[in-house]
């Protein structure tokens, strides 16, 4: 079997389940190179509880050997689930008690959610939104327990009203990603934080309760995973996708709305047709098909771009960003902290403080020329 079969597979693999796909298996167990790459290939993907499936349901045959790999594979997940689950508790409980609110984002949430079993979709981290504007507070809360940021803050300022928010890790090294919006600038600036905060769900950890997003934002949040995210989706950020669009206790029209309140249209639309595509969903829904209208702006479309391209720098970004923002003085805030970054905040003369916002300006404004 090549290795194109193979992806091929995992994309199968990543679609197990649901309606309308239309996917061919293998009829016979691979061969060790191929079977090898399709397991590096869904632990990657944080697929070896589907594939696992696949094989109890005989959907992808494998030989005794192969069966024991994959339940070891599966096993390391599920473990490293626990821990995951043990921080998740630790933390909401934590921030509870500092009466800072918290809601569950994106792995263990779709998982216990949204799946037809928890144990079929896997994670690396635990995710969790907090309020804008607790957002400083809660991250002192939490380093105060002793979990320490894996990068230097910007400044407090950036934290607060520009930054998708932060990654902190435990003395053991689990990391834990906090944020205040679903994305990065510039279109995580657009997202509605406070319609965020407007619907959510409970769901059960080891007897305890926690609070993660209402279902039409959980679909946006793995809408900006799959469009804005990394430059390449994961199979699971996709399979989130197709999972929650497929789902009939979403509302279609609250979802569509939910996501252009966000001004995240296209964000939703572009998530939903590469999910269809790669995932080879041969059944419309309302949200698919609409997905499949939505014809985006060209200031979209740039944007998108800012996301998708692997060559587009952090300043490209900013430049636009800095369009984004309204009044001189919140531009003069944001040039601020892009010129001088945490040393910026320091004492220094006001020289200083103007040459570097001069420098600022000059090199967003020679890559915006550049684009």
């Amino acid at each position: 079997m090549t290795a194109t079969t193979t992806s091929l597979c995992v994309a199968s693999v990543a679609a197990l389940g649901l309606a309308g796909t239309e996917h061919a298996y293998p009829d016979q167990p691979m061969d060790g190179e191929a079977w090898a790459h399709l397991r590096r290939e869904t632990r990657e993907h944080r697929l070896t509880g589907l594939l696992l499936a696949a094989v109890d349901r005989d959907q992808v045959p494998v030989t005794p050997e192969q069966r024991e790999d994959l339940v070891t594979d599966q096993v390391r997940a599920m473990s490293l689930a626990l821990v995951l689950e043990d921080l998740l508790l630790e933390v909401a409980q934590l921030l509870a008690a500092n009466d800072l609110d918290v809601r569950v984002i994106k792995g263990p949430a779709v998982a216990h959610l949204d799946y037809p079993a928890p144990e079929m979709r896997s994670y690396g981290d635990i995710d969790v939104l907090l309020r804008s504007s607790q957002f400083n507070d809660a991250v002192s809360v939490l380093e105060g327990h002793g979990l320490a940021r894996l990068y230097p803050a910007k400044s407090p300022v950036w934290d607060r009203r520009w930054a998708k928010g932060v990654t902190l890790r435990t003395s053991d090294g689990t990391e834990l990603d906090v944020h205040r919006t679903l994305a990065t600038p510039p279109v995580g600036l657009r997202v509605d934080l406070d319609d965020l905060w407007s619907r959510s769900e409970e769901f059960s950890v080891g007897g305890r309760t926690v609070t993660a997003l209402g279902r039409e934002h959980r679909l946006l949040s793995a809408a900006f995973s799959a469009s804005v995210g990394d430059t390449e989706p994961s199979y699971a950020t996709l399979r989130d996708v197709a999972q929650l669009v497929l789902d009939p206790r979403l509302d279609p029209d609250l979802a569509r709305d939910t996501a252009l309140r966000s001004g995240a249209g296209a964000v939703l639309a572009a998530a939903v047709t590469t999910s269809w595509r790669e995932l080879r969903i041969a059944d419309a829904t309302a949200l698919s098909a609409w997905s499949e209208r939505y014809r985006p702006t060209e200031a979209e479309l740039r944007e998108l771009g800012l996301y998708q391209h692997h060559r587009v720098t952090e300043t490209a970004r900013a430049v636009a960003t800095l369009r984004m923002l309204p009044g001189v003085t919140e531009r003069a805030r944001f040039l601020w902290v892009v010129a001088g970054p945490s040393s910026g905040f320091r004492s220094t003369s006001t020289r200083g403080a103007r040459e570097r916002v001069v420098r600022a300006v000059s090199d967003l404004r020679s890559a915006g020329r550049s684009r």
